[in-house]
């Protein structure tokens, strides 16, 4: 019962944020993804939009206008997904030991002692409408995006109480950190080449509209001596937009009636019908032709910030730690208020101490202001058999914390590109991924391109999740109209 209601305790600060589970992705753009990384020098046409608009202005395939429809994404991982520590703590051996239970997880999230976070990102990204154009030496565009993105990370502790429980001795960090964001941003982009410099340098800003934001964040330490639990802790909770005024202010935690004690589902409004918060960014990039076939470009993308200011609140915590030193045996309230079942005395008793703990929380409504996932991004790109055949190898790293950055750990691709044909081909992709917040990814994806329509798929997976780094990555991709003129 102690473990129980302890681990109750911390995941219901967990479920405050009980959003829909989308992320953003760090490969953007079909032919990127299918190469499992691309790089700014490899990135092309409207997708040079979001990722490189320095590269707007090239023009190898003769056409100066592109529009893309309907371009889709969708990617899952990070370093909590290692199955093959799932099999061994859960599914193969139901009998492990405590110390065997410990090495799986030293091996897993690392030490007890450093409170490391591992992190799972989900996401989903749409691209209605890009618009790429060029001249002869500059190139412009313009595109809206939509993107969903999540990051839910957790310390060894958590996992430590769940498969060894409270009869071990010690002190340890419970830390959680789970952010949510749902944005529409307009990006008008421009990149002028520079001949004698042999150097293109390009800008995209972008007007960002926040629809839905919501993090937790909370930094515990779990002390277990003599059957005593101590969890001392303090968290922040932020949310903003329809989603915290449909559910957020309606949460309460320890109800036994559910966590939605007054709200409705045919009372929630829609979560795209209102704007929640407005934010400004820019995408920068730069290539320098080192020779006609081999291309190097860096880039720094999603630069900016979102302010929250419509239904925006923040929940803190009054107390600051949960005790709790035995049960304490009250012969007549169990008859007096429970009628003699001792069962439902334990659960009463042990609900006035996590409430007691826990349930006593601070609002405060005003606006707040959240970053965008910055990441920088390098590579170099070789382009064979009059641009028929292409390598390109590079590596991005992300910049902050935010949702859409798994890990600020650099991650390296190599990927190729090869093309059996010219006016008419299909083109056949693929790559591999190493590092960053996922183990070896490979990449795969196939298209259509004709002089006026292309039509691109492709997808990603990690084949083992503990080879070559620690966790699975798994992205698909959809670019189905694409036009030329």
């Amino acid at each position: 019962m102690k473990k129980i209601t302890l681990i109750l305790s911390l995941l219901g600060l967990l479920l405050t944020t009980s959003t829909p589970v989308l992320a953003q992705i760090d490969t953007r753009g079909v032919s990127m993804l299918s190469t499992a990384g691309g790089g700014p020098s490899y990135v092309r046409d409207t997708d040079a939009l979001f990722f490189n608009p320095a590269n707007l202005w090239l023009d190898e395939r003769g056409s100066r206008f592109v529009v893309t429809l309907g371009g889709v994404q969708a990617f899952g991982g990070g370093s909590l997904i290692q199955f093959s520590h799932y099999n061994d703590s859960f599914t193969n051996n139901q009998n492990l030991t405590t110390p065997q239970v410990q090495a799986i997880l030293d091996d897993w999230m690392g030490s007890v002692e450093d409170g490391y976070i591992r992190n799972v990102g989900f996401s989903a990204e749409v691209v209605p409408l890009a618009i790429a154009f060029r001249g002869y030496k500059w190139g412009a565009g313009i595109g809206i995006r939509t993107r969903a993105y999540t990051r839910a990370g957790f310390s060894r502790g958590l996992f430590d109480l769940i498969l060894v429980g409270t009869d071990q001795e010690g002190s340890f960090p419970v830390n959680m950190d789970i952010r949510s964001v749902v944005t529409t941003e307009i990006s008008v982009g421009y990149s002028q080449f520079f001949p004698q410099q042999r150097l293109a340098i390009g800008i995209a800003p972008k007007y960002i509209l926040g629809l839905n934001y919501a993090r937790t964040t909370m930094d515990s330490y779990v002390e277990l001596s003599d059957g005593s639990i101590t969890h001392n802790f303090d968290y922040v909770i932020q949310a903003a937009g329809n989603f915290n005024e449909d559910i957020g202010e309606s949460i309460n935690l320890f109800e036994s009636s559910g966590f939605l004690t007054d709200a409705d589902p045919s009372d929630f409004s829609n979560p795209f019908d209102a704007i929640s918060g407005n934010g400004l960014g820019v995408d920068v990039g730069a290539t320098y032709e080192v020779s006609k076939n081999l291309l190097v470009s860096a880039s720094l993308t999603d630069l900016g910030y979102i302010k929250w200011t419509k239904n925006a609140d923040a929940v803190t915590p009054s107390g600051t730690s949960f005790e709790f030193d035995g049960l304490e045996l009250d012969l007549d309230r169990v008859d007096e208020e429970y009628d003699g079942d001792f069962g439902a005395y334990v659960e009463g008793y042990f609900n006035d101490l996590v409430n007691e703990a826990y349930d006593d929380v601070e609002r405060t409504k005003g606006s707040f202001t959240s970053y965008t996932p910055a990441a920088f991004h390098a590579s170099s790109s070789w382009h064979a058999l009059k641009g028929l055949f292409v390598v390109t190898a590079g590596t991005s790293v992300g910049l902050n914390k935010a949702a859409g950055n798994l890990s600020r750990r650099p991650s390296f691709y190599l990927g190729s590109e090869f093309h059996p044909g010219r006016r008419f081909s299909f083109p056949i992709r693929t790559g591999i991924r190493v590092g960053g917040e996922g183990a070896l990814t490979a990449g795969f994806g196939v298209g259509i391109q004709t002089p006026v329509y292309d039509f691109n798929i492709g997808l990603a997976g990690t084949p083992n999740t503990t080879l070559l780094g620690g966790g699975g990555r798994y992205m698909v991709g959809v670019s189905a109209l694409t036009i030329r003129i």
